[in-house]
């Protein structure tokens, strides 16, 4: 249904973000005031410090427990048989 009323162009602007081939990098949302998700804080200036605190944390929490999902896999890897 979404992706048809999205076509369409029937679709408003909080409902059309579901529907983008990409999401954002980096998103943070006051869920007290947009429990729906729709109002992305990340690239606000009020907010940039936050954002970085949480980059940070979520940098060294993968490294510490050596979490490899950053590192990119052979393409021999890549490839189902």
């Amino acid at each position: 249904m979404f992706p048809t009323l999205h076509k369409e162009g029937k679709l408003n602007t909080a409902q059309s973000q579901f529907m983008a081939a990409r999401k954002p990098e980096v998103e943070l949302y006051d869920l007290d005031k947009y429990p729906d998700e729709v109002n992305n804080l990340a690239n606000s200036p009020e907010h940039k410090k936050r954002v970085e605190t949480f980059r940070k944390q979520l940098d060294g929490g993968l490294k510490e427990m050596n979490d490899r999902g950053a590192i990119p896999e052979p393409p021999e890897a890549q490839t189902l048989e």
